[in-house]
């Protein structure tokens, strides 16, 4: 409850909210109201009514009603020419509540009502309006209430007192009541329930055809926070006046002729020379408080491509060791033989994006789960178009998130790592429906967006109704059975059954009889003492180990619950293994499972975990994602094997690197950011916005060229070739048609048509299931120098088949051409003489004194001792001659990795992990971050 003296933290009700405002300036109490209101503003819409509250000439008064409101919250010097037709409108869009009564209806009614009463405030100068602020926060409250309940959701839980105590401490820090409105509606995490209902009302006003949809555009931008229309604040700030500055009259106007006008008037500013001067929120107010929710409905960095072709290539990979025929009927021996799912690692550095990465993946491989309009990065991802997304990929992988650092306290840990898996699973099986909706159209000013297509194939298909549902008790009672069988419950049975059937043969030979009293049998031995014994010692000896046995599998949370289960004869854990792959198998669909904050734990817990993964939680049917930093997880291994650190690994790999190396069969380091990209996203959080740079490319040079005209018809000529099945043919044609552009690359408009096409085909390849053959045929001029371990040479095919793609959207590196030669043969440096890589990625230069040991090393960024590290890597005999391809074999050109390269490789591939390569004496380089911490780079060392 709020303190005599009203504090913020303490708000919970409208009542304690009004005695804390009770001695606040009027504006303070108008920007909380507006703030409510627009948060219950989607209630209007949320569920199916008629009359008039449908009604698109009795709505839009009411969202005006929410725009001029904010509009005079945000601008507080305009609100002097709002405030009168802001009063007007609001009184025109109060709706009477005769007609409504009760439940979500009366909510919904009851948010319109807020949304006009936060306009009152508008005109509120002094304290003698103090009732128009109280009924402003009461209707918003009790529209929130109200709705929540009639869903049976607590109003705690989804955080809309939190988030308003969060309002009033932000206007306690800063008074600046501008900032705030402009702020995100949810600066704390957004209620998911909340986002649905969001999404539904947005999606209602894109369905209306009275133009209502720039509403909802224009609500989306309050959402997040960002300035109206996706515009630059300045420009942003235009649109808000030229709307704000309109009469009662224009609101009450056809809704479609008001549609038509404010498009009218965007197009006019989108179109306008681009603003010069700082924006508003720089020059004149300070920032509002950023947080480091991760927000899935937002790509700033571009990650989601990645992602997207990473998705391809986890659907070509259980498609090649669980799904076989492409139906998800697993292999022949399945049952006989379970395997290891397939492990991928995603490293990053701490705060890398690793997480959010990750997030864009999850809702790639099944976006069908999130309600709701999809978001437009996921939108703009080519999924509904088969040749980019084969409709085989088109089913809804279920998705496990497990926090390993949260759970490092129960042992052991494979086992609560089955339950979660189990857990999610089920609850996956029954909950999840296809909840996304088709992207609605959007205004004409943007291009139409495909929406996301719906899986294919009845294996792919959710359940619905009953079929949906069985599959909890389903779930369940095949758990409940597993547990029963578990080898103490059947010895018991079998002693349980032997003493009966003993008593039963005694009684045949008169030795004990069975007396039925009251229903109820009894045995009596009146001259068998030994009779007497056998039931006691046995009977009753099974009756009590049942029990205890049954309480044990049927209520786990013991200690030695996974001891329980997991025991029995010959492999203690085949019992469970087994049960496990008939699990995943029972799934129906592919399982992703998300092991996160992996660095964080402790070094015995890592292993155990990947050790589980990899001899108990067998299947392979299930795709793990490793999050944590790979030093931590090397480290973790060579500490829990100590007494084996002795054993000679080569100079190239750590010991607990070996370990891994069996573990991880694929490994992403997520590229390092443009700094174009970064600038922009920087910028973007704190809302700075640049100005837009001048498109490049004359329609006409002085040399006659046409630019414009070569850019569209390279752009189309790539268009089409992207359609042809065969990727060489695809690539060749595409260089045809490049081939004109070469020479005018500088220009800007040329360099962004080419980056366009190269980042389409980095998508393209993500269902081409043929990039693996081509790839394959491709390395076999560089036969010589791959390692004759088979797995080696798998994991080098799927490092080069993705990170080929990385390669094309980031750098526009062409396939088979010298620069990805290079690269190539980078990525086997990588793989196979890890530490030669590191020390070569973190210092450049020393590729010099590789090639000529007697360089001049005056200017150079060398390790210590870099004369005899350049020595131990010209004499690795691969390193060196994969570094400087002196004998290439047919399709390959000789070429020198040189430091441009190195650089340009470390933004594709950065070093985010790994050890220094150390002289001879120096003792493992090992703990690859005291390394990077403790050793620099010295100038001129020799």
């Amino acid at each position: 409850m709020a303190t005599a003296s009203g504090e913020p933290n303490q708000i919970s009700s409208p009542e304690e909210l009004a005695k804390w405002l009770s001695d606040k300036p009027p504006a303070w109490a108008q920007v909380i109201a507006m703030r409510m209101a627009l948060r219950v503003l989607p209630f209007i819409t949320a569920v199916p009514r008629g009359g008039d509250p449908d009604d698109d000439l009795a709505l839009l008064p009411r969202i005006g009603a929410a725009v001029l409101a904010w509009t005079g919250a945000a601008y507080p010097e305009w609100l002097d020419r709002i405030a009168l037709t802001a009063t007007e409108v609001a009184s025109h869009a109060d709706p009477t509540m005769d007609n409504w009564r009760g439940g979500i209806a009366y909510a919904s009614a009851m948010a319109n009502v807020s949304a006009c009463a936060a306009v009152y405030v508008l005109s509120a100068p002094d304290k003698a309006h103090k009732s128009i602020v109280d009924r402003a926060i009461s209707t918003a409250t009790f529209a929130f209430e109200s709705y929540s309940s009639a869903f049976g959701q607590a109003t705690q839980p989804i955080g809309f007192w939190s988030q308003v105590r969060q309002d009033t401490l932000e206007l306690e820090s800063s008074g600046d009541t501008a900032s705030l409105a402009r702020s995100r509606l949810w600066t704390l995490r957004t209620p998911q329930r909340w986002l649905d209902i969001a999404d539904g009302f947005r999606a209602y006003l894109r369905r209306r055809e009275a133009g209502l949809s720039i509403w909802g555009e224009w609500y989306g931008s309050r959402v997040r926070g960002h300035p109206s229309y996706r515009l630059d604040s300045v420009r942003a700030e235009s649109i808000d006046q030229r709307i704000g500055s309109q009469a009662a009259e224009w609101w009450r106007r056809d809704p479609q002729e008001v549609a038509i006008e404010t498009n009218a008037w965007l197009n006019q500013i989108r179109s306008a020379s681009s603003p010069t001067s700082t924006t508003r929120h720089e020059a004149d107010t300070p920032n509002s408080f950023i947080h480091d929710d991760v927000d899935g409905t937002v790509d700033y960095l571009g990650r989601s491509k990645l992602a997207f072709v990473l998705a391809g290539r986890l659907n070509q990979i259980w498609d090649d060791l669980a799904a076989g025929n492409g139906h998800g009927r697993p292999l022949p021996g399945h049952e006989r033989d379970p395997k290891p799912g397939f492990v991928v690692h995603v490293d990053a550095p701490w705060g890398g994006g690793k997480t959010s990465f990750v997030r864009y993946l999850t809702r790639i491989l099944n976006p069908y789960r999130h309600a709701g309009t999809p978001p437009d990065w996921l939108r703009e991802l080519p999924m509904a178009d088969p040749d980019y997304w084969p409709e085989g990929y088109r089913r809804p992988w279920r998705i496990v998130w497990f926090n390993a650092w949260q759970r490092e306290h129960v042992s052991p840990p494979w086992w609560v790592f089955y339950e979660t898996i189990r857990k999610q699973i089920t609850h996956a099986a029954v909950t999840e429906i296809e909840a996304v909706k088709p992207a609605p159209g959007l205004p004409e000013s943007e291009p139409p967006k495909p929406d996301v297509p719906a899986p294919v194939g009845k294996d792919y298909r959710y359940a619905s109704g009953f079929g949906r549902w069985a599959r909890g008790p389903e779930g369940w009672l095949g758990e409940m059975w597993w547990r029963l069988q578990r080898p103490a419950i059947l010895v018991s049975a079998g002693v349980a059954i032997l003493s009966v059937a003993i008593i039963w043969v005694m009684s045949l030979f008169g030795l004990s009889t069975v007396v039925f009293d009251g229903g109820l049998p009894k045995f009596e031995f009146k001259d068998n003492p030994f009779g007497l014994l056998l039931l006691l010692f046995t009977g009753a000896g099974a009756v009590t180990t049942i029990v205890t046995a049954l309480t044990r599998s049927l209520f786990p949370g013991t200690p030695d619950a996974a001891t329980n289960y997991s025991l029995g004869s010959g492999d203690p854990h085949e019992h469970f293994r087994r049960h496990f792959a008939r699990r995943m198998k029972g799934a129906r669909l592919p399982v992703l499972v998300v092991v996160d904050d992996l660095d964080r734990c402790q070094p015995d817990y890592v292993v155990e975990m990947i050790r589980g993964m990899q001899t108990i939680l067998q299947s392979e049917r299930v795709v793990f994602i490793l999050l944590g930093d790979r030093d931590w997880i090397e480290h973790s291994f060579a500490g829990a094997f100590k007494a084996m650190n002795g054993i000679d690994v080569g100079p190239e790999h750590s010991f607990g690197g070996r370990f891994v190396e069996k573990a991880i069969q694929l490994s992403l380091m997520l590229p390092d950011i443009d700094p174009e990209v970064r600038r922009d996203y920087v910028n973007a959080l704190i809302d700075i916005e640049q100005p837009e740079e001048p498109e490049g490319g004359a329609e006409l040079r002085a040399d006659g060229v046409d630019l414009n005209a070569l850019t569209a018809s390279f752009v189309a000529q790539s268009q089409a070739a992207l359609r042809n099945d065969d990727i060489r043919e695809r690539d060749t044609q595409i260089a045809a048609a490049r081939a004109p552009l070469e020479a005018f690359k500088a220009d800007a408009k040329v360099a962004a048509a080419i980056r366009q096409v190269s980042t389409q085909r980095a998508l393209r390849s993500a269902g081409d299931k043929t990039l693996e053959k081509v790839t394959k045929v491709r390395l076999a001029g560089l036969a010589d120098y791959l390692p004759a371990n088979p797995r080696q040479i798998k994991r080098i095919i799927n490092a080069i088949s993705l990170w080929q793609q990385v390669a094309l959207m980031e750098a526009d590196m062409e396939p088979g051409e010298a620069e990805w030669q290079k690269l190539v043969r980078w990525i086997v440096i990588m793989v196979e003489w890890p530490k030669s890589w590191f020390t070569l990625s973190h210092y450049p230069d020393l590729v010099t004194l590789v090639y000529t040991p007697q360089a001049e090393t005056e200017g150079l960024e060398l390790p210590e001792k870099a004369t005899e590290i350049a020595r131990l890597i010209r004499e690795t005999d691969n390193v060196r001659d994969l570094l400087d391809l002196k004998r290439p074999g047919p399709g390959w050109s000789h070429t020198r990795i040189e430091k441009t390269d190195v650089d340009l490789f470390k933004r594709i591939l950065p070093p985010t992990s790994g050890s220094f390569l150390a002289p001879a004496g120096d003792g493992d380089a090992g703990d690859a971050k005291q390394d990077r911490d403790g050793q620099t780079g010295h100038k001129g060392e020799s």
